[in-house]
């Protein structure tokens, strides 16, 4: 069978499977039904007849099995299947179900922020022309009674920076 006809055909199974499951009984009830008539015909009662086309047409559970897995994709039907029985669950619960939805979003939240900080501050170069050649410049304390925290540099003072952007040509530029 080519791809083609086998994708129609699964395609087909998705929305139609109940009148292919009564085709596929009908079809089966018929092959055993003309084994039966053939063991009839060679001279077993009835009974014996039918019993004799069960084992020689085999388990038809199995085959009706079998038939049904070449038919579809149990994997898609495995997902619609789970997805039906956890909405199933949730809802037997809303409460439960709203608190669990809640925390999920805050954590995805939470942490979609994070990698977002994360990658914008560590990961990503900086928005400069030649990062390598970078330098921080600090306030240096330098009397211990202005040193408080044992930490000999402070950050600088927008006023003293403005003033420092001004006056000092030593840098090419400066930002904050």
């Amino acid at each position: 069978m080519r791809w083609v006809d086998r994708l129609c055909m699964r395609i087909r199974m998705i929305f139609g499977r109940g009148e292919a499951a009564q085709k596929l009984d009908a079809e089966l009830a018929f092959h055993l039904e003309r084994e039966a008539e053939e063991k009839r015909a060679a001279g077993m009662t009835a009974e014996e007849a039918r019993l004799a086309a069960l084992r020689t047409f085999g388990n038809p559970a199995l085959v009706r099995e079998q038939t049904r897995a070449a038919w579809s994709w149990s994997s898609v039907e495995r997902l619609i299947r789970d997805f039906r029985l956890g909405v199933r669950t949730l809802c037997r619960t809303p409460g439960f179900s709203l608190m669990a939805m809640t925390v999920m979003a805050l954590c995805i939240g939470a942490a979609t922020s994070l990698f977002t900080v994360v990658r914008s501050v560590l990961l990503r170069p900086l928005p400069f022309r030649d990062p390598a050649s970078l330098v921080m410049v600090y306030e240096h304390f330098r009397s211990a009674e202005d040193n408080r925290e044992g930490f000999n540099y402070n950050s600088v003072a927008p006023a003293d920076f403005y003033d420092w952007r001004a006056e000092t040509h030593g840098f090419e530029d400066m930002a904050v």
